[in-house]
């Protein structure tokens, strides 16, 4: 079954260095802010616009210092290898991915331990501080509890571009940021630390862990793919290989180690890894007409979507890879993508400047389930694995934004609260969040522990962690979620075939 829609405008075309916006007149700002009214109203979109704003963004903070140094440095020494680095490319990495706060303190593990010190921002006002008591529960359950980050790390070199994907989160507690040229890693008891990558003036513009969090698939803006071996305790680079053009966004299996690489000429290349190799096993030619710009996994590994520059979200079976099972044509660029943990049908599409929506779809039968209007480029979607509950991140807005993140209840669609956006001491720009990614862990092959962070890139070159579904806040949060169910909530009906769209769509409000 194909769902075709009529012909819409397409995004603009890509650039790197730079970045042209054209102001919104008069009838389009008052046509946006009709719709902000109407979304809270919670009354039905139906009005949509052109508009003709670029989705890229490259930082323009001039003469940043890249590696300045912090004095609150890790105890722990780099390895000979990585400390022998940074003085062949005349690097200094003490600075980077360290707390912005200058004032020692001791840092516990990040996911085991509720017992951890939140970072105060710098210019925050007093009501901004959480108390924590002895016994580690927070005392202070106002809105304050999420709007403080937990920790902010210092990211000098990360790049303001909408297209890259510049984090990603291993399952044992690891998180990789792309900073420029280079891969830094860090956890709660090592610290950074640099990957020994050979020197390239090309930027990292992807990363992506496989689920055993064993393997690391770093992307380059020339095209090159390496695969690095995280299990053993000196990083090698296992295999290398080149498409055309850079690449934007990567996807491993939940299941296998099965990995998905988009390309800026629309393909979606399938290589998978045996115990002795790496290997191209099929390549999905022209499933967008432009870039590839963000890949997604339903929980089993039997779907995939893609979302383009060209507007267009592709779903394909695992087990049918050379016709799209279904495709939905939108207004603006695709990267958001997320696939409800729970709910493996459900997936949800966040749209770029163009359009600025959250659109819900049924995987199984094609329909469009719900929207919801953001006022914002939307840059990540999340799904709780705890909480009936989803939220995202903003990136560019014509009219500017004040929040970082929002976390949205689901199937109501009905705000739970937003953080607001918080930029560092002397950013004079819009703060804008590149992408968010969560902290899920993972035990055995169908045991997740919720991560109840979630950590966000942002564009004043920070990434910050920020606290959004523990097990203290329950009481402001939406229905527990206790297993796995279909959209009515049964696996049986999710089977089922043919079941009309207003069924489907009463069936879910």
């Amino acid at each position: 079954m194909i769902i075709k829609k009529k012909e819409s405008f397409k995004s603009p075309g890509r650039l790197w260095r730079v970045t042209k916006i054209r102001k919104l007149t008069a009838a389009k700002k008052n046509e946006l802010q009709n719709r902000k009214c109407n979304q809270a109203s919670n009354e039905e979109k139906k009005i949509l616009y052109k508009s003709n704003f670029l989705d890229r963004f490259i930082p323009s903070k001039a003469n940043s210092d890249a590696f300045r140094i912090m004095e609150n440095a890790f105890t722990e020494k780099l390895n000979t290898q990585e400390s022998l680095l940074p003085d062949i490319l005349n690097l200094n990495v003490k600075g980077v991915l360290h707390y912005k706060d200058n004032k020692k303190q001791k840092t516990t593990r990040l996911i085991e331990s509720t017992n951890y010190q939140r970072q105060t921002i710098h210019g925050a006002s007093s009501s901004l501080v959480i108390e924590v008591e002895e016994n580690g529960h927070l005392s202070n359950m106002q809105g304050s509890l999420y709007e403080t980050p937990l920790r902010i790390l210092d990211a000098p070199g990360l790049l303001d571009d909408f297209y890259i994907s510049p984090l990603a989160w291993s399952t044992n507690g690891e998180l990789a940021v792309a900073l420029a040229q280079n891969v830094y890693l860090w956890s709660e008891i090592s610290g950074p630390s640099i990957m020994e990558l050979s020197p390239t003036t090309y930027e990292v513009s992807s990363l992506a862990y496989s689920s055993d969090g064993g393997f690391l698939a770093i992307a380059r803006v020339n095209g090159f793919v390496e695969i690095w071996n995280r299990k053993t305790k000196n990083n090698r680079c296992d295999y290398k290989f080149h498409h055309d053009g850079d690449i934007s966004c990567m996807a491993w299996s939940p299941i296998n180690w099965t990995l998905l690489v988009g390309g800026s000429t629309g393909n979606i290349y399938v290589y998978r890894r045996t115990k002795s190799m790496m290997r191209r096993v099929h390549t999905i030619k022209k499933v967008h007409q432009e870039q590839v710009c963000g890949l997604e996994w339903n929980y089993d590994g039997t779907q995939f979507a893609s979302g383009g520059n060209d507007n267009l979200v592709c779903i394909f079976d695992i087990d049918s890879l050379e016709n799209k099972k279904f495709y939905w044509i939108h207004l603006a660029a695709v990267k958001a993508l997320a696939f409800c943990p729970w709910q493996k049908s459900l997936l949800a599409v966040g749209t770029g400047s163009n359009d600025q929506q959250i659109y819900f779809y049924d995987t199984f039968r094609g329909h469009r389930i719900h929207s919801l209007f953001c006022g914002a480029q939307v840059t990540s979607v999340i799904w709780s694995r705890r909480y009936k509950e989803f939220c995202y991140s903003l990136g560019y807005s014509p009219e500017g934004t004040n929040s970082s993140l929002i976390v949205y209840r689901w199937p109501q669609l009905t705000k739970v609260f937003d953080i607001p956006s918080a930029a560092i001491d002397g950013w004079g720009q819009d703060l804008r969040t590149i992408m968010a990614i969560h902290t899920h862990r993972k035990y055995s092959n169908n045991t997740w522990e919720e991560g109840e962070y979630v950590v966000v890139a942002n564009s004043d070159e920070t990434v910050k962690f920020y606290k959004i579904w523990g097990n203290e806040m329950q009481e402001i949060h939406n229905d527990r979620v206790l297993y796995r169910e279909g959209i009515f909530g049964s696996h049986i009906l999710e089977m089922l075939e043919n079941i009309p769209e207003q069924v489907l769509t009463n069936g879910v409000r």
